[in-house]
């Protein structure tokens, strides 16, 4: 949490410890939907901002090197299957009884259709790691420090989290985050594709 439950009780004149689980839950949700509005992660300050950013490469040159192994080892793996399949066939080509060779080559069919999916799921798979650690460090280069308007947006939010603690109010209008939090939000939002 960016926000603390002390500075949060303090801004809602809540006292006691009675109402801390949900409170931690709302500052959670409330620094959660300011930053998925802003399209930014947040940090509470510079060196953890820093920090993340400084991580960045050893991430991806970890998730580039799965991708490029994973696509080094396709031609080896084919081969396997192939070389498999062969054998398979060549032993199915020994059996007699023509229903029990069909079952042999079916098999053998289905076996090399199971390892090419293998094959093409486990570079699949490391590509779409490559590609979330790509937009991780997309997202984790855009982020920003709290500020004191989005802190006060974020209480914003966590008050109206705290009072409502419903969807349902009758005569009143519903949003997913009070005006007041995304006019403090607007200057700093991130919009998408930029």
């Amino acid at each position: 949490m960016i926000i603390s439950l002390a500075a949060s009780k303090e801004h809602l004149r809540v006292g006691g410890t009675e109402s801390d689980g949900i409170l931690a839950f709302y500052i959670g949700a409330a620094e959660q939907s300011a930053a998925e509005y802003l399209n930014r992660k947040l940090y509470s300050d510079s060196a953890e901002l820093a920090a993340a950013i400084a991580a960045v490469p050893s991430v991806l040159a970890v998730a580039s090197a799965a991708y490029e192994a994973s696509l080094a080892a396709i031609p080896a793996s084919i081969t396997t299957a192939e070389n498999t399949y062969a054998a398979a066939i060549t032993a199915a080509g020994l059996i007699v009884n023509s229903v029990n060779r069909a079952a042999a080559v079916a098999a053998a069919d289905a076996a090399l259709i199971v390892d090419k999916i293998e094959i093409e799921t486990a570079a699949v798979t490391a590509q779409m790691n490559y590609t979330a650690a790509q937009t991780i460090a997309r997202e984790t280069r855009a982020g920003m420090v709290i500020t004191d308007m989005v802190t006060a947006a974020i209480l914003m939010t966590l008050t109206d989290l705290f009072e409502s603690r419903s969807d349902t109010v009758t005569g009143v209008s519903v949003a997913s985050m009070p005006f007041g939090s995304r006019s403090l939000l607007q200057p700093y939002r991130r919009e998408i594709g930029i």
